[in-house]
C-alpha cells in the first residue's frame, strides 16, 4: 500500500542520558572530648600534734646513809714497865689502855630519787594537707562525618534519529503548448 512516503532517513544526534549515582559528601562536625585529670587541692585540717616532753618524776628509794661517829675502844694491852734498880729486873705488867677509833655507823633511809620520764604533750594545730581531686578537662575536636547522597550524572550519548522522507514521484504530464 502506498502511504506516500519513501525510505526512512536516519542520522545521529547528540542526546543526554542521566542517571542517579551515589556520591559521598563529607563535613566537619564539632565533637567534645573529655578526660579526668587529677588536680592538687590544699586545705587546712585540724590535727593533734604530740611531742614527748621530759618530765621529772620522783619515787622514794632506799639508800644507805652513813656518818662518822667517834666510839670508845677499850682493850687490854701488854706493856713493859721498867724501873731502875741496882739490878735490872724487868717484868711484864698488864695495864689498861684507852684509845678512840672512828667507826662508820650506817642506817637505811628513804631518799626521793628523780628521773626524767617521757610525757606526751599534745596540741590541736592546723595542718595543710594536699589531696588529688579529679577534674574534667575537655576540648572540642572536629570530626569528619560522611554520607551518601544521590547525584544526577549525565553523559552525552549518540542517538539515531530516523524520519520518513516523502517520496518524490514523477509522472509524465502532457505538456500544453
Amino acid at each position: 500500500h502506498d502511504d506516500g512516503y519513501g525510505k526512512e532517513k536516519c542520522h545521529e544526534v547528540p542526546a543526554m542520558l542521566c542517571k542517579d549515582v551515589p556520591e559521598e559528601k563529607c563535613w566537619d562536625e564539632p565533637r567534645e572530648e573529655c578526660w579526668d585529670e587529677p588536680e592538687e587541692k590544699c586545705e587546712e585540717v585540724p590535727t593533734e600534734k604530740c611531742v614527748d616532753v621530759p618530765k621529772e618524776e620522783c619515787h622514794p628509794e632506799e639508800k644507805e646513809e652513813c656518818e662518822d661517829v667517834l666510839k670508845e675502844k677499850c682493850e687490854t694491852v701488854t706493856k713493859r714497865k721498867c724501873k731502875k734498880v741496882p739490878a735490872f729486873d724487868c717484868q711484864e705488867v698488864e695495864t689498861e689502855y684507852e684509845d678512840y677509833e672512828i667507826v662508820e655507823d650506817c642506817d637505811t633511809v628513804q631518799v626521793p630519787v628523780c628521773r626524767p620520764v617521757p610525757q606526751e604533750d599534745c596540741r590541736d594545730v592546723e595542718e595543710t594537707t594536699t589531696s588529688l581531686i579529679p577534674k574534667q578537662k575537655c576540648y572540642t575536636k572536629p570530626r569528619k562525618v560522611c554520607s551518601q547522597v544521590p547525584k544526577k550524572k549525565c553523559d552525552q550519548v549518540p542517538k539515531v534519529d530516523c524520519k520518513q522522507v516523502p517520496r518524490e514521484e514523477c509522472k509524465q504530464v502532457p505538456r500544453q503548448e
